[in-house]
């Protein structure tokens, strides 16, 4: 939760990275805590931001980056599947890089 798109997110709405530690930390169970999860907070009327569980911890370790692609996909399609049926945009962050594989 510090660095480019999340850092922006968070000085403008603070509750977004409130939830994601509570549920990070068991406090929310509901979805699970688990990679491919998603967690929707609504921060305005009209906006709803999407805490996404893709990746395994948040430093390389063995040369393994902590993305996960496939949680990635699961996150991404769950948030489509919330945006179709909310007649909803979807912002977020350059996702390209990381399909680059």
């Amino acid at each position: 939760m510090g660095a480019g798109f999340v850092l922006a997110l968070s000085k403008r709405w603070k509750t977004p990275e409130v939830e994601y530690k509570k549920w990070s930390r068991g406090h929310i169970s509901v979805p699970r805590f688990e990679l491919g999860q998603v967690q929707f907070v609504k921060v305005e009327e009209d906006i709803v931001v999407g805490n996404m569980v893709g990746q395994e911890g948040v430093r390389t370790r063995n040369r393994v980056a902590p993305i996960r692609y496939s949680a990635l996909d699961d996150c991404l399609s769950k948030v489509s599947m919330a945006a179709i049926k909310n007649k909803a945009s979807v912002h977020g962050p350059r996702l390209r890089r990381w399909f680059s594989r």
